[in-house]
């Protein structure tokens, strides 16, 4: 009870001080000062001492008191649930071995991730958190989740398995939209050594985000900065999906300024399920990461202007049809893309199109600026395909940088000492190119060779 007034009273304090002043400003200095006000609160929050909370799926029906001797028992949604209601913040949950049943996050109800809480399990596959009871097609379907406006800074979760568990909820067995494990926003936020499982989506037109941290425009007055994924799982997604899935999405809506966002070391295994597209990671840096059976690699499809670089290095993508995607639409931009020393093994079928580095035009009508890829660096990869065709296969290309109707641009093209695989069947097309003087500013292109040291040539494509 000690601990749950402390929280109150922090709760009380940093309301009081943004309705006291902002009473006597006009709208707009009220809006300033508060936003200041709540930077200098969530800072000062930050600061606090974390409360250590200890929990066990108990059978001898005690209550427990929260300490390592004597866990709070967590053993029903309703009793798990309730503690990460009382224990909203600031707090280290250490869980010890079981599956721990969940409600999950429901909007303007249940906030299940809270600022400074970190959540310590006893291992992947030791400690499972498993969502049940959703039955919402916008408002719930999270494990761990928060509102668009809410801020969880600090939050982290480490050493367990989240388990969507779609086929075991009423929103995804009936059709009203996708199941996912981590939904929220903020800066110095962790997920390591975590394995996932059993997501999906059921409604048609909702995609599937299965880890997204992504601060919406409402967050435009503040910025946001490391944000990690790291040695994680992503894998069994649920099957009967009526739509896409993109497994870790860490970004932020246009002029949200969200800095040091990387997925490292984690594995992305058989994502393809019956998703009607798969995407595995998006993030600032992109490296040491597997990719296996999963359609795109690493995707970005901007509306506007993506300003921050993007690395995508040492990583290893089999059975994937694209290494890398860049789907524009009419008033995008990628500021980089640097694409280096990736090992990417692409499915070879006939018909169906597979390419390392696919840059491709926006299908709207333009609308002023063409957009564009400031800096493309294609450099040390190997490239070679998953099995062999017996015939010419015109849907399998090494880099396809092509815009057949001039609708975006390169401003410096690097495509430097990249390695391509002598048992592809049509060798002579690797690098596609528009042929076009308007098409890109500068290019260096040299040093690419097939496995047996020949020299891999530029294929020019003719413009509409």
């Amino acid at each position: 009870m000690q601990i749950m007034n402390r929280l109150l009273r922090s709760a009380r304090f940093v309301s009081l001080m943004l309705i006291s002043s902002a009473c006597f400003l006009s709208h707009a200095h009220a809006q300033s000062l508060i936003q200041s006000l709540l930077l200098q609160a969530l800072a000062a929050a930050a600061q606090a001492p974390p409360v250590d909370i200890y929990l066990a799926v108990r059978t001898d029906g005690a209550v427990g008191s929260g300490t390592a001797a004597d866990p709070f028992d967590a053993s029903t949604p309703e009793r798990y649930d309730g503690l990460l209601g009382t224990y909203f913040r600031n707090t280290i949950f250490h869980y010890a071995p079981g599956t721990y049943r969940t409600n999950g996050w429901l909007f303007r109800q249940r906030q299940s991730a809270g600022p400074n809480c970190k959540h310590y399990g006893a291992g992947i596959d030791q400690t499972i958190i498993q969502l049940v009871g959703a039955n919402n097609s916008i408002y719930d379907g999270v494990i761990f989740g928060e509102d668009f406006d809410a801020i969880s800074d600090g939050f982290e979760v480490q050493n367990m398995t989240l388990d969507c568990n779609a086929a075991g909820n009423p929103k995804f067995v009936n059709g009203q939209g996708a199941v996912g494990a981590v939904n929220t926003q903020g800066s110095n936020i962790l997920i390591k050594d975590v394995k996932v499982i059993n997501f999906g989506t059921s409604q048609v037109g909702t995609e599937c985000f299965v880890v997204i941290i992504d601060p919406g425009s409402y967050f435009s007055w503040r910025s946001f900065d490391n944000v990690q994924v790291q040695n994680c799982v992503f894998t069994s997604p649920a099957r009967g999906n009526k739509d896409g899935m993109s497994c870790v999405v860490l970004g932020g809506a246009t002029g949200v300024n969200v800095t040091n966002t990387a997925v490292v070391n984690s594995s992305f295994l058989n994502l393809d399920s019956d998703f009607l597209y798969s995407h595995a990671f998006y993030a600032e840096q992109c490296t040491g990461n597997t990719v296996d059976g999963c359609e795109v690699g690493t995707y970005v499809e901007p509306a506007t202007p993506i300003v921050t670089p993007w690395l995508v290095q040492n990583n290893t993508f089999t059975n994937v049809s694209q290494g890398a995607a860049i789907n524009f639409h009419s008033t995008g931009q990628v500021q980089e893309l640097r694409f280096l020393n990736n090992t990417v093994t692409l499915r070879n079928i006939l018909g169906s199109w597979s390419t390392a580095v696919d840059v491709i035009e926006p299908t709207e009508p333009l609308n002023g600026t063409l957009p564009e890829v400031v800096s493309l660096i294609i450099d040390g990869n190997n490239i070679q395909p998953l099995t062999t065709t017996p015939a010419y296969n015109p849907y399998y290309v090494g880099f396809n940088i092509q815009s057949p109707n001039l609708k975006y641009s390169i401003g410096d093209l690097q495509i430097l000492d990249n390695t391509f695989s002598l048992a592809t069947p049509q060798n002579a097309e690797q690098i596609l190119i528009s042929n076009s003087p308007t098409f890109l500013g500068s290019s260096s292109i040299s040093g690419n060779v097939f496995s047996d040291g020949s020299a891999v040539a530029v294929n020019l494509q003719p413009v509409h």
